[in-house]
C-alpha cells in the first residue's frame, strides 16, 4: 500500500519540527549553564535565579558593586536588603515604574542579572527570634515607597524626627533600622553610634556583615 503524501502535509509536518526541536534541545540536561544557585527556565526562555533553600525570612542579602560612583561602590559589601520570602527582598532600589530610586520590593533575580551587582552573599541575625525576624520585616515593608536618602550618611531609625533625611533611606540604613526598631531593639551596626570612621553616625553594608550579632552563610 503506497501513502501519498501532499505537499500540504509536508509543510505542515516541517513547521511541527521545527518548533518541538529546539525546545527539546534547550530543556535537555545539562544544557542550561550552572549558575551559583539553582535556576528554573520557562517556555519563554526567560532564567529565574532562585535564593538558597535555606534562606529564611529576615535573613540579608549583601552585593558587591561595581558603580563608578564612589558612593556605591565603598571597600566591602555595596548594597543590602532583607529577605520577606517568595524569592523576594525589600530595599531600596531604583522603581522603573515610578523612575525614583525608593523603598521597593525586588525578585531575586533582578539582582542577579543586574550590570552592577555582582558576588552574593547571605547572613542572619543570630540574635533574633523567628517573631523578630517577621517584626523586622513587617517594620521594612511599612516603608514601601519612602524615597532613598542621597543628601546624608547619617543614620536615622525614627522616621518621624523632624529631620529632612528622617523618612529617606539608604540600603544599608532601611536594613539597619528594621531591626534597631524591634520592641527589644536589636543594634546590627557593628560601629553603634560612633561617627568613626564615617565622620557621622553611619552605617554600611559592611558594617552589618561585621557586627556581632550577624552570622554570614
Amino acid at each position: 500500500m503506497q501513502i501519498k503524501i501532499k505537499s500540504f502535509d509536508i509543510v505542515i509536518l516541517l513547521l511541527i519540527i521545527s518548533f518541538i526541536l529546539p525546545h527539546a534541545v534547550y530543556a535537555a540536561p545539562g544544557y542550561l549553564k550552572q549558575t551559583q544557585f539553582p535556576i528554573e527556565h520557562s517556555i519563554s526562555s526567560e532564567i529565574h535565579y532562585m535564593v538558597p533553600a535555606y534562606l529564611e525570612i529576615g535573613d540579608m542579602l549583601f552585593l558587591d558593586s561595581t558603580s563608578d560612583n564612589p558612593r556605591w561602590n565603598v571597600s566591602g559589601k555595596d548594597h543590602a536588603c532583607i529577605y520577606i520570602g517568595n524569592n523576594e527582598f525589600v530595599g531600596t532600589t531604583y522603581n522603573e515604574i515610578t523612575e525614583v530610586a525608593e523603598v521597593n520590593i525586588e525578585n531575586y533575580t533582578h539582582f542577579m542579572t543586574s550590570e552592577s551587582l555582582k558576588n552574593p552573599a547571605f547572613g542572619y541575625v543570630a540574635s533574633a527570634t523567628d517573631a523578630e525576624k517577621q517584626a523586622a520585616v513587617n517594620w521594612a515593608l511599612s516603608r514601601i515607597g519612602d524615597a532613598y536618602q542621597y543628601l546624608s550618611p547619617l543614620k536615622i531609625a525614627n522616621p518621624d524626627l523632624p529631620l529632612p533625611t528622617a523618612d529617606k533611606w539608604y540600603c544599608s540604613e532601611i536594613v539597619w533600622a528594621a531591626y534597631y526598631n524591634l520592641d527589644e531593639c536589636i543594634d546590627i551596626d557593628q560601629n553603634g553610634w560612633s561617627p568613626i570612621p564615617w565622620l557621622v553616625p553611619a552605617v554600611s553594608p559592611n558594617d552589618i556583615v561585621y557586627d556581632d550579632d550577624v552570622v554570614m552563610y
